[in-house]
């Protein structure tokens, strides 16, 4: 028999453990696969318990693995282990905003180019919120909205690219009088 140890994207994760009460039966090799050599007889059931690696967390019920004495190949077996962080890389896409800042946390964490772009990686803890905020400081005297726009991202269960997408918008100008026009009642 074998089981196969997988995080919740599909990829293997060597280095976990199964075990029966207190004895260790098998371990992960790099392809997430243990090998099991489990004496019994048809139809016994084994209880095994996943430890997984530093960065995981495991599974909390056990894998119950039921014995076959039928030789239809090798009777194979999933469990999954929960990766504790993933990176989030965000795409920032400005348009009408070269050269702003992005802050974190009242820190700045990159600056748009020339294009109004620019790619951030983040090493993120499972189910940890990531806000970003768009500077618009320094476009204040064009009076641009929307002002200091923000972004929240959130990560679950697998390494993920999001886009922050801003639209910066300029108030059109309005158009200016002729000096001495004539105000006030219009002949008619």
């Amino acid at each position: 028999m074998e089981v196969r140890v997988t995080d919740f994207a599909g990829q293997p994760v060597e280095g976990a453990t199964l075990v029966a009460g207190a004895r260790t039966v098998s371990t992960t090799a790099a392809d997430g696969v243990a090998k099991l050599m489990l004496p019994g007889r048809d139809g016994d059931l084994f209880s095994l318990g996943v430890h997984c690696p530093e960065g995981y967390v495991a599974p909390t019920e056990p894998l119950v693995i039921r014995w076959l004495a039928v030789d239809s190949g090798l009777a194979s077996h999933l469990t999954r282990c929960r990766q504790l962080r993933h990176r989030l890389v965000v795409l920032v896409r400005v348009d009408g905003g070269p050269g702003l800042p992005i802050v974190r946390l009242g820190r700045v964490v990159g600056t748009t180019d020339k294009a109004g772009a620019t790619s951030l990686m983040f090493d993120l803890a499972i189910d940890e919120r990531l806000e970003l905020v768009l500077s618009t400081e320094s476009l204040a005297k064009e009076k641009v909205t929307p002002r200091d726009p923000s972004a929240v991202f959130e990560l679950h269960d697998a390494d993920e690219i999001k886009l922050f997408d801003v639209k910066l918008a300029r108030p059109k100008p309005q158009p200016k009088r002729a000096v001495g026009a004539r105000r006030g009642p219009v002949a008619m």
